[in-house]
């Protein structure tokens, strides 16, 4: 029956966590989940198909994110929310990668600032990086793609990565600046295996035990000095 209760416990953290996920989204006109990128579309390597995309675009300048299985294709988010196993495809991958794209359409990205936020639900790690600046970048024109995988350095060491574990990870790129009227932003979560809650929900069901756990010993108090 314990095992049972910690079963239901579990599979309702996961609920919890990706519920919150979903709800922490930020509202924007410009965004468009589960999508195609505009042309010419997926070009970072051979055999990697368009679509499942989370993309911003404005004024003909597009950014975007997904999660995708390496070497296997591409997941259908639900909203932006992508599901991947726990474990590792072979010893440099974890089953999933991240792919990134900016395309700049007939504009230019001069004078703009690219930046991906890696937040970790699981250790409450975080990490920032520039996109534009990876040195094995595709390019087309001026825009530019790549697909990373966080059982890369330095992402495995400074996000203490375990591809092993259930997790849950947050993904925020934003463009800014330049001849951009508004900035594109785009945010993604992967939920690995289970996924976790948010350390936010560890402490409200920590209150939450604490609570019961007072009112349960005052109504013990109660119950003896009426014995009495």
């Amino acid at each position: 029956m314990k095992m049972k209760s910690f079963k239901s416990l579990r599979f309702a953290m996961s609920i919890t966590a990706t519920l919150l996920a979903i709800a922490s989204t930020p509202a924007s006109a410009g965004v468009v989940d589960n999508a195609l990128l505009a042309s010419p579309g997926v070009y970072y390597g051979s055999g990697n198909a368009n679509g499942n995309f989370i993309v911003d675009t404005e004024n003909g300048v597009e950014i975007a994110l997904r999660a995708k299985l390496f070497g296997v294709g591409n997941i259908t988010p639900t909203g932006n929310l992508y599901l991947a196993p726990v474990g590792l495809f072979n010893a440099s991958h974890a089953f999933w990668n991240l792919d990134f794209s900016v395309n700049p359409g007939t504009q230019s990205l001069t004078g703009t600032t690219a930046s991906i936020l890696i937040k970790d639900f699981r250790t409450g790690l975080t990490l920032s990086f520039d996109p534009s600046l990876i040195g094995d970048n595709a390019k087309s024109g001026n825009g530019y793609q790549n697909s990373e995988n966080l059982q890369f350095n330095p992402f495995r060491t400074l996000l203490n990565f375990n591809a092993s574990t259930n997790d849950l990870f947050q993904f925020d790129f934003t463009l800014t600046g330049g001849s951009l009227e508004a900035p594109l932003a785009v945010e993604a979560f992967v939920q690995i295996g289970s996924g976790v809650p948010e350390p936010s929900t560890w402490a409200m069901m920590i209150l939450g035990f604490a609570g019961l756990g007072l009112l349960g010993y005052r109504r013990s108090r109660r119950c003896s000095a009426v014995a009495a």
